[in-house]
């Protein structure tokens, strides 16, 4: 399983990010409703707000996870990490919420 990197202009927590870099891992048990186009659509979500890491790593990685984001009357959880040094927001995982 790869990267799928995508150019878009995005300011979350005061930063702009150039990048979305969407690891595939969701497509193992999710792919049959999530795609890298409904993940951008919901990273969108996250432009010009302020977010609270779940965790943070000595290698200047943060964590997060957005829960319950609510697109198209559908709930999904997208599990998110910026890293203090880089341009893009890497996306580990999403899949729908009931």
């Amino acid at each position: 399983m790869g990267r799928n990197s995508y150019d878009v202009i995005l300011y979350v927590n005061g930063r702009r990010f150039s990048k979305i870099v969407i690891d595939q891992h969701y497509q193992l048990k999710h792919h049959k409703s999530i795609t890298d186009e409904l993940i951008i659509e919901l990273v969108f979500t996250l432009n010009n707000r302020r977010h609270k890491p779940t965790s943070i790593k000595p290698e200047g990685f943060e964590y997060y996870e957005e829960d319950k984001i609510k697109l198209r009357n559908k709930f999904y959880k997208l599990i998110w990490t910026i890293n203090e040094n880089e341009d893009y927001l890497g996306v580990i995982n999403c899949y729908r919420r009931n």
